[in-house]
């Protein structure tokens, strides 16, 4: 090769690397930018003379939130403190070393782009170092660094991978590995000759995702231990299409995109995939569709694996490769809305255990956790980013049960159910016997051992271990304006006639334990009620004897005169 085609073949690969290896970080990622226009243009490696020996160069990372503004532009306006960044030099290619000071190394180099963009660096055959002196880590706005920038001075000329090994807390690790060389390439499109700049600045960008993920728990249909809650978790995709570049995001950008529940596992009786109950896109009329649009999976908690070891993670991963479904369904939902991030709700049934006295207490609470593993392109490893918890809070009750007419005795036999409906306590303290009239009945609230002839749903006063005229503890939430419990009695004392009356209960989270009195007053059996007149038994029999005599006599006299006046008339 002679030395005009040499120069020839330098200027071409010149030409591709600004166009290929510049801008490596932006083909992988979407969100990795290269700064221009700060840095005076230099001279190529090969045309610095006697400086070339000692010449060094710098990586300068700003890190920026990823957010734009109303023309969907970055706005570049909130620096990330907190990441973590490491380079490592790369010191051969195809194991032949690499210098930038030479022209035909640069060739080298142009043809491994293509592969280094897509994350093939075994097919590039590329040898990094591993030594102190290739390879450095540092962390945006930490030990001297300016506010959301890492810089990495004093580097010898070649080719560095970057990393960003560890994302702000609150943000996504989007960031794909992406390389650069030092110096850059920096021709202008107007200009015919290469300028070259020692000192690169990138500018990789992170969603913010700390809010992405919330829980809620939905109390108004339970009462307490025993009985079901509904969680549901709302969380939003990482990306969307003005984020994107205002490019339409495919399932290829939202690879491993996950949501999860960390249920712990001692509050509840089953923890398995059936408590998933639906998984929909927020905004569409249909729910996804397990084994179609996604799977679901469970993982319990070791010393290893980032799980608590007394919790369980249930997993909702969306599919790829199926057309309409999963993760195509969730981006062609996201390029719709552009700007505005698509939400997928989870909704999570679990059945409360019949035991919840551990969370009961000052400062106590049952805390369900969730997260969700956001949606990335090649060469990003997937992570786990906790999201939104939901807390409960629990107290104890109890029903007391005394006569109206002396509070001090108390009345055994009584039974109740409890409602977190309003309208369904009152349907079944109108009748109890009326068919399907006390159905909603909130299953936990029972009778350690259910009496005789009763059902699951039923608490008995005086039957808990001699306790005389009450029932057990119940363990039940703390109630709020929208949020209630609702008690009804269906069955009175011997004696004694049934309250219709719906009682309602509040638990504050300053109670500790709260007795409820209900009373009951007399049925007519017992002589109780007001004296009447005597109009019965012996007083009865007496006047029944006088009417009896009264008409006797009546009948005699009768008998006497017609017989006289027969007589007569004979005569």
């Amino acid at each position: 090769m002679n030395k005009f085609t040499k120069q020839c073949v330098a200027a071409f690969a010149s030409l591709a690397m600004a166009g290929t290896l510049c801008v490596a970080g932006a083909v992988v990622a979407n969100n990795v930018a290269f700064a221009t226009g700060a840095t005076a243009a230099e001279k190529a490696p090969w045309n610095l003379g006697n400086e070339a020996t000692t010449k060094k160069g710098s990586i300068t990372i700003k890190k920026y939130k990823d957010e734009v503004d109303d023309h969907g532009a970055q706005k570049k306006s909130t620096p990330i403190n907190g990441a973590e960044f490491k380079i490592t030099k790369v010191l051969k290619i195809d194991s032949t070393a690499i210098d930038l000071k030479k022209r035909d190394d640069w060739v080298a180099i142009a043809a491994v782009v293509k592969k280094l963009n897509e994350h093939k660096e075994t097919e590039a055959k590329i040898t990094l170092g591993t030594d102190a002196s290739s390879s450095q880590t540092k962390t945006t706005g930490h030990d001297g660094q300016k506010n959301g920038e890492v810089q990495f001075n004093n580097l010898e000329l070649g080719l560095y991978k970057v990393e960003e090994t560890k994302a702000a807390e609150g943000y996504s690790n989007d960031v794909a590995p992406f390389y650069v060389t030092v110096p850059q390439i920096t021709r202008e499109n107007t200009e015919v000759n290469n300028t070259y700049t020692y000192d690169v600045v990138v500018e990789p960008k992170n969603a913010y995702i700390k809010d992405s993920v919330t829980k809620t728990a939905d109390t108004t249909k339970m009462v307490g231990a025993g009985d079901e809650i509904t969680y549901t978790i709302k969380a939003k995709l990482n990306k969307t299409k003005a984020t994107n570049g205002n490019k339409d995001l495919t399932e290829k950008d939202l690879q491993d995109f996950a949501i999860y529940d960390d249920v712990l596992t001692s509050a509840y009786k089953t923890v398995n995939q059936s408590v998933i109950a639906e998984v929909k896109i927020n905004g569409e009329n249909a729910a996804m569709t397990k084994d179609q649009d996604y799977t679901v999976s469970e993982e319990s908690g070791t010393a290893n694996n980032g799980i608590n070891t007394d919790r369980k993670r249930i997993k909702v991963t969306f599919k790829k490769g199926v057309t309409n479904k999963g993760l195509q369904a969730i981006a062609t939902k996201a390029n719709a809305l552009d700007s505005k991030p698509v939400e997928i709700d989870v909704t999570v049934k679990l059945q409360l255990v019949s035991d919840l006295s551990n969370f009961v207490g000052k400062n106590k609470v049952l805390e369900n956790k969730s997260g969700f593993i956001p949606g990335h392109g090649d060469g990003i490893q997937p992570k786990p980013t906790p999201g939104g918890s939901a807390t409960t809070e629990f107290r104890k009750f109890h029903i007391k049960k005394v006569d109206a007419t002396d509070k001090t005795k108390v009345l055994n036999k009584a039974q109740f159910k409890a409602f977190a409906d309003k309208k369904e306590a009152e349907k079944c303290a109108a009748d109890p016997t009326a068919a399907d009239a006390c159905a909603k009945a909130m299953t936990g609230f029972a009778d350690t051992a259910p009496q005789t002839n009763t059902e699951a749903t039923i608490t008995t006063t005086g039957v808990n271990q001699g306790n005389s005229g009450v029932t057990k503890d119940y363990v039940a939430k703390v109630t709020d304006q929208n949020s209630k419990i609702y008690l009804v009695e269906i069955k009175a004392p011997e004696g004694y006639t049934r309250s219709d009356k719906v009682h309602e209960v509040s638990l504050t989270s300053g109670d500790t334990a709260q007795e409820i009195e209900i009373v009951n007053i007399p049925d007519n059996k017992g002589g109780f009620w007001f004296n009447l007149p005597k109009t019965g038994a012996a007083g009865v029999i007496i006047f029944a004897l006088a009417g009896m005599c009264l008409v006797a006599v009546g009948m005699f006299i009768f008998l006497r005169n017609r017989k006289k006046d027969e007589e007569q008339q004979a005569a």
